[in-house]
């Protein structure tokens, strides 16, 4: 499994990809890294495609303790916009860590199947 992250200044967004496997231990080291990257800033957009994940090794249980732990101390302010790829059931655990991630977090969280959505909503204006 390989999940990364690039924080580019100038478009002020930061890009994570993600391939092979993934758990929640891996996306709990991701945040920390993001995070304590000397590039990080709280302001910027983030955009995480894992389109590329053949295997999601989380489960509802996971998907709580990742938004109570780790979105509940989360500083970023700007919008995540998750690119889930067709599989319904990625989507479907997108859209849960979404509507838990809104109570405690004040980052604006919307769950794509493409790319190409999740880019449109970030080039368009925030709504209430």
């Amino acid at each position: 499994m390989s999940v990364q992250h690039t924080i580019n200044r100038a478009q002020r967004t930061i890009f994570i990809t993600g391939s092979g496997d993934l758990n929640r231990s891996m996306l709990q080291d991701l945040f920390r890294k993001i995070t304590t990257d000397p590039a990080f800033d709280p302001t910027f957009d983030t955009v995480a495609d894992f389109s590329d994940v053949a295997y999601l090794d989380l489960d509802l249980a996971d998907i709580q303790s990742l938004v109570q732990r780790t979105l509940s101390k989360d500083i970023r302010n700007g919008r995540f916009a998750i690119i889930t790829g067709t599989d319904q059931g990625r989507y479907s655990l997108g859209v849960y860590f979404s509507v838990l991630a809104e109570g405690v977090s004040d980052t604006h969280q919307r769950i794509f199947r493409t790319a190409a959505e999740a880019y449109n909503w970030l080039a368009s204006p925030l709504t209430a």
